[in-house]
């Protein structure tokens, strides 16, 4: 089974990138749904320094 999570970069100005990665969704649309989310990344996400990178990540079913 396949749940997907979003990992926020931003650049610092010492040329290191710092990461925070969201929860786990079970789509891609779902976790962009959320309105303060999208706030969020656009006022603190947007320009060169930044990045989204949306990663897919097998998790065990829950029946198993």
């Amino acid at each position: 089974m396949m749940k997907y999570q979003l990992r926020l970069s931003t650049r610092n100005r010492n040329g290191r990138w710092d990461h925070r990665y969201s929860g786990l969704y079970n789509s891609v649309a779902e976790a962009f749904a959320n309105p303060e989310f999208a706030k969020h990344v656009q006022e603190h996400h947007v320009g060169n320094y930044h990045t989204i990178t949306v990663l897919a990540v097998p998790v065990a079913d829950k029946n198993v």
